[in-house]
């Protein structure tokens, strides 16, 4: 099994995948969704405060953010909540393979936002 290629941190409630290197993420994420390179994916839980000024407020204006429902879990790739998992890719895709990727993860798991992350070429 190859390394992971992001860390997971803890900042306060949100739980932040960070990546050592930018990646381009496809997702339809809450907020920063669709095309999308950043070094950073979130999970925060739901707030009665936008999701964007969230993320404003803990410096990750850039980053693909989720709202985190239920348990947080990861296993090879796969990292999320029932609600939002990020699938990542270990090697550079095209657009026709990103769609492929992300189309695929969306039927093989059951959650209501999905990502891809995969290195930027």
């Amino acid at each position: 099994m190859s390394p992971k290629p992001y860390n997971l941190e803890l900042a306060g409630e949100a739980v932040i995948a960070r990546f050592a290197r930018p990646q381009t993420v496809l997702s339809w994420a809450a907020a920063n969704g669709a095309w999308h390179r950043t070094s950073e994916v979130v999970w925060l839980p739901p707030g009665k405060i936008n999701l964007r000024a969230r993320l404003h407020s803990l410096g990750l204006a850039a980053a693909v953010a989720f709202e985190k429902v239920g348990d947080f879990t990861e296993s090879d790739g796969v990292l999320g909540t029932p609600n939002a998992i990020l699938v990542c890719h270990s090697s550079p895709l095209t657009p026709e393979q990103a769609l492929q990727y992300l189309c695929a993860a969306a039927r093989a798991y059951p959650a209501e936002s999905v990502a891809l992350a995969w290195p930027h070429a």
